[in-house]
C-alpha cells in the first residue's frame, strides 16, 4: 500500500484561495477534519469534542470514502487501480471543503496519506494543519515522516515523542496530549453486576502481539484455574494447542465493547510491545488505559509510572510488572468482589469525564488558540433539554 500512496497525485483543482481572501473577523472558528469516525474512534471523540467546545466541524470520513485495501490476489491489479483512485477521492474531497469553507484549520489524525505536496496546497489557502498522532512509532503505511514536518502544529499522545521531534526540528510546535476514551461508546450499559453476570475471570480485547502473548499465555499457564476470555485479531491464527481455547469468537465493537469489559470480572491492560519499526519505543498507556475504567471494568494494568499519573494503584485500579504478580493479583481480587466493585467506581469518578477525549478535543483547542489568531468562539449554552444553542 506504501507503494500506492506515493503513485497518488493531488487533483488538479481550482487555485487555491490566498489568506488574504480568507479574513472574516464576525466568523464563528471552523474546522475541516479529515479522519476515521467509526464509533468509538480516536477521530469520533476528538471530532464531538471539538464541537462541544464551539467549533464548527465538517468532517471527511477517509474510512468511508477509501475503506480497506481488497486483498484478494485474483483482484490485486484492479484493487491498486481502486485504492488509488479512492485516495485521490478523499484528497479531493478535502480540497473542496477547504477552497469552499476557508477552515481556520484542517485537522487529522496521524495524517493518513496526506503528503507534503499536498499540505503545502492547504497552508497556501491559509488554514493551518494540525495533526493529533496516537500511535508510538512512526512506521506505519501511509505516514510520511516528512509530511508530519509540515504541520503547523503537531500533537502526539506519547510523552516520549517530544525528544524525537525536537530532533525533527519540531519542538516549537510539538505538544503533548494524553489518549482518552470516546464518550458516544465507552460507558457502563449497566448500573449494577452481579456475580452471576460476568461470563469471563480474565478479559482482554486487542489485537495479537508477540509481547501480549508472552503476557497472556504466561498468565494461562501460571494461573490455569483462571477462566481467560481473549477477543481480537489474529489470536487464533499465532496460538497452538490448548491455548487456543483462551480465544473466544467475534470482536466486538462500540457497545458491545463496553459491555465485555463490565462482564470481566478483571480486564488486563497490557499493550503492543517493541516492533521492529518502534525501536526503543513501546506504549506506556493507551487508549484502553482509559477506556476500561471509563466502561465500568475493573484494571490491572501494566505498570510504569505513567499510569500511575492517572490513577492510583491499589485504590482505582492495580499493577503488575511480572507474570507472576499478574496471576497473584488476579487470583486476590477475584475473591474480593466487594473491594472490585469499590475501586471500579473509584477509578469511574477519577477518570469520567477527566480523561474523555473531549476534555483532550478543549486541550488541544486551547494550543490552536493560543498558538494562532482565529474568529470569536460560540456561545454554547443549552436549553431546557441540554442541546446546544448558538448565539452571536
Amino acid at each position: 500500500m506504501a507503494d500506492i500512496l506515493k503513485q497518488v497525485v493531488v487533483p488538479d483543482l481550482a487555485n487555491p484561495i490566498s489568506s488574504s481572501q480568507r479574513t472574516d473577523s464576525t466568523r464563528t472558528k471552523c474546522m475541516l477534519f479529515g479522519g476515521n469516525f467509526w464509533t468509538g474512534s480516536t477521530d469520533q471523540g476528538l471530532r464531538d469534542g471539538f464541537r462541544e467546545t464551539g467549533w464548527l466541524v465538517q468532517d471527511v470520513d477517509y474510512g468511508y470514502i477509501v475503506g480497506g485495501p481488497v486483498q484478494s490476489r485474483l483482484s490485486k491489479v484492479v484493487s491498486r487501480v481502486s485504492f488509488r483512485a479512492r485516495i485521490r477521492d478523499y484528497h479531493r474531497r478535502l480540497i473542496e471543503d477547504c477552497e469552499s469553507l476557508k477552515p481556520d484549520v484542517l485537522f487529522t489524525v496521524k495524517g493518513w496519506s496526506l503528503t507534503p505536496e499536498l499540505l503545502a496546497r492547504f497552508k497556501g489557502m491559509g488554514t493551518k494543519i494540525i495533526c493529533f498522532y496516537p500511535d508510538f512509532h512512526f512506521n506505519h503505511q501511509g505516514i510520511d515522516v516528512q509530511s508530519l514536518k509540515q504541520f503547523d502544529m503537531f500533537v502526539s499522545s506519547k510523552s516520549f515523542h517530544m525528544a524525537y521531534l525536537t530532533e525533527l526540528g519540531m519542538g516549537d510546535r510539538a505538544h503533548f496530549v494524553p489518549h482518552g476514551y470516546c464518550s458516544a461508546a465507552h460507558l457502563p450499559l449497566s448500573r449494577e453486576i452481579r456475580e452471576q453476570d460476568y461470563d469471563a475471570d480474565i478479559g482482554y480485547i486487542g489485537n495479537h502481539s508477540p509481547a501480549k502473548q508472552r503476557w497472556l499465555v504466561g498468565l494461562k499457564h501460571a494461573a490455569p484455574e483462571l477462566d481467560i476470555k481473549i477477543m481480537g485479531h489474529r489470536w487464533e491464527s499465532e496460538l497452538s494447542g490448548a491455548d487456543r481455547d483462551l480465544v473466544k469468537a467475534g470482536i466486538p465493537m462500540s457497545l458491545r465493547y463496553s459491555d465485555a469489559i463490565q462482564k470481566a470480572r478483571i480486564n488486563v491492560a497490557v499493550h503492543l510491545g517493541r516492533t521492529a519499526g518502534s525501536g526503543e519505543w513501546e506504549d506506556l498507556v493507551s487508549t484502553r488505559s482509559f477506556e476500561i475504567p471509563a466502561c465500568g471494568g475493573f484494571m490491572l494494568h501494566v505498570d510504569n509510572p505513567e499510569i500511575r499519573e492517572y490513577f492510583t494503584p491499589g485504590r482505582e485500579i492495580d499493577v503488575f510488572s511480572t507474570v507472576e504478580e499478574l496471576a497473584d493479583k488476579c487470583r486476590f481480587y477475584l475473591h474480593r468482589p466487594e473491594l472490585r466493585r469499590e475501586m471500579i467506581g473509584r477509578a469511574y469518578q477519577r477518570c469520567v469525564p477527566a480523561y474523555s477525549y473531549a476534555r483532550r478535543a478543549a486541550e488541544i483547542s486551547d494550543l490552536i488558540e493560543h498558538a494562532f489568531p482565529l474568529g470569536p468562539k460560540a456561545s454554547t449554552e443549552t436549553d431546557q433539554r441540554g442541546i446546544a444553542i448558538r448565539e452571536f
